[in-house]
């Protein structure tokens, strides 16, 4: 696999050469992936010991989210999921759409259901906010 400063260029690249339909065309393929692994694997992704699916999609989503430092991804702050709606900022995010999907496949296999994307970055920070509502 590439490092992950590799990815970022990439992307970039194939951005400014293709438009702005890339990082939603990452976001939908790497959901379906991140769907499958945690349908195959369940909690057994993260470091955090457990191997199985709690059935709290909030309390498994933060399991998961737990690992993201680890991983590279970025620091996840500000995580609520109320009424099947995930609100979620991350700090220094390593690409906003492998994050995006990331989020996106957690909240489809521990929600159930597609869900509806919003992100946004807020001025002048190094972060990004994150808003999935069932749909």
């Amino acid at each position: 696999m590439a490092p992950s400063w590799m990815l970022e260029v990439l992307y970039g690249e194939l951005t400014k050469e293709l438009g702005e339909e890339i990082p939603r065309l990452i976001i939908d393929a790497e959901r379906a992936f991140t769907v499958n692994r945690l349908n195959e694997f369940g909690l057994r992704l993260s470091h955090s010991g457990e191997s199985q699916v709690k059935g709290d999609p909030s309390e498994d989503i933060a399991i998961l989210l737990a690992d993201f430092s680890f991983r590279g991804m970025g620091n996840p702050l500000e995580f609520s999921l109320e009424n099947d709606q995930l609100k979620l900022r991350v700090n220094n995010p390593f690409n906003k759409a492998l994050v995006c999907r990331k989020i996106l496949g957690y909240h489809e296999a521990l929600v159930g259901g597609k869900g509806k994307l919003e992100w946004t970055v807020p001025q002048g920070e190094w972060a990004i906010d994150i808003f999935i509502t069932p749909g």
